[in-house]
């Protein structure tokens, strides 16, 4: 059975700092199989393409920031704990100082932040991939109609749609 959703697909991600909107039903969506939208939607379609594509950089380079500011944070955290827990004369082994950085603050700022950033670019990587598959069935779709229409010109059209109204 072939059900279309009843809901677009709306995601908000966070790029450098700024949080974009994208409404990925809308996005992907090609409106109709007519020869002269199929041409429109083939002219936007590098459009589109290019600007994913740049959201999608944005949020790599990010989550590759992100995962660098983790390991910053993590020996900040580190070095303090050894500090404070030699000040107060009590045990300090790997495993401890390990899990106080764990549970820090400071430290489970930067992996929340680094959660996101990698969730945002898993995201922005699987509608890239829906844009190759949008890319893939336009020129699919443009090949068969220049094969029941022709090349696609808007004289030709005209007159194949002359050609279809006389034919009845």
């Amino acid at each position: 059975m072939n059900k279309t959703l009843e809901n677009d697909l709306t995601m908000t991600i966070r790029v450098k700092g700024r949080t974009k909107k994208l409404n990925v039903s809308k996005l992907l969506k090609i409106s109709g199989t007519e020869p002269q939208i199929l041409i429109e939607e083939m002219i936007e379609q590098p459009r589109l393409f290019a600007w994913i594509g740049v959201l999608r950089a944005m949020a790599q380079d990010t989550y590759e920031r992100q995962k660098t500011e983790v390991k910053r944070v993590y020996a900040q955290r580190d070095k303090y704990h050894r500090r404070r827990r030699e000040a107060k004369k009590l045990r300090a082994s790997e495993k401890i100082i390990e899990a106080d950085v764990l549970v820090d603050a400071e430290y489970k700022e930067a992996t929340d932040k680094l959660e996101e950033a990698k969730y945002n670019y898993e995201v922005l990587n699987v509608i890239t991939e829906a844009f190759e598959q949008r890319k893939d069935m336009l020129q699919s779709t443009g090949a068969f109609v220049r094969k029941e229409y022709g090349e696609l010109n808007l004289d030709n059209l005209k007159e194949k749609a002359r050609e279809r109204v006389q034919k009845g």
